[in-house]
């Protein structure tokens, strides 16, 4: 987890000095924004004097409240650099786009209201219902009325807090029939590190709910005539 951040915050360091010049201070504030966690000097300033050796950016000295600070400038192989990332990285989203669209799980995504945004092909064939049918909708109408209120505000929780709600849930398709999935849901946020909403991946354990019961009855039944 630890490398997978520091990645992520190499990343967005390199696009932050490709808008506009920044202290070390500067970038740990930011970076701590958009990671939504906490950024240490250790992995802002070796990442930045690496990349300074390396010509990608390059430093000048002025003095803030009395104090030196280095501000960290990109150059024009920064330059050259941090756009053939972001080519890499619109590539890597493309194609998260596709396997999205192409899983068997649901995926769907909510806005901090609790409204449906995304709406993969996992979850018209899970749930029936077609994009255009359901993009817009609260994503408490996928569940029981008595239940709609209890998992509308569990969604608002989330995407306040920041927390993880995991576990196995019975939904309601287009024609009102069950719909079990073990679902996963966890908080979006945008470029600054600001809550968007929520997504979750469901998986659909209908089938395996129904042979349950079925064995379930079966068994009671026998019991019944012995």
């Amino acid at each position: 987890m630890t490398e997978d951040i520091s990645t992520l915050s190499r990343f967005y360091m390199l696009t932050l000095l490709c808008e506009r010049p920044c202290h070390g201070y500067e970038i740990i504030e930011e970076l701590q924004k958009k990671l939504g966690s906490k950024v240490g000097p250790g992995t802002v300033y070796p990442f930045l004097r690496r990349i300074e050796r390396r010509g990608l950016v390059r430093k000048t000295t002025i003095s803030q409240g009395g104090r030196k600070r280095y501000v960290y400038h990109i150059t024009k192989e920064g330059r050259a650099l941090c756009e053939e990332v972001l080519g890499l990285f619109h590539e890597r989203l493309q194609l998260s786009s596709l396997i999205l669209e192409n899983i068997s799980d649901a995926v769907i995504a909510t806005d901090t209201k609790g409204k449906i945004a995304f709406w993969n092909n996992g979850a018209s064939k899970i749930f029936d219902y077609r994009p255009e049918e359901i993009v817009g909708e609260y994503v408490s109408k996928l569940f029981k009325p008595e239940e709609k209120q209890i998992i509308l505000s569990a969604h608002l929780e989330t995407a306040r807090n920041g927390g993880t709600l995991a576990g196995e849930v019975e939904a309601v398709g287009k024609k009102g029939n069950p719909v079990y999935l073990l679902l996963t849901t966890q908080l979006l946020r945008d470029a600054k590190g600001e809550a968007m909403g929520t997504i979750s991946v469901g998986k659909d354990i209908t089938a395996q709910k129904n042979a349950q019961r079925a064995r379930s009855r079966y068994s009671s039944y026998l019991s019944s005539i012995e």
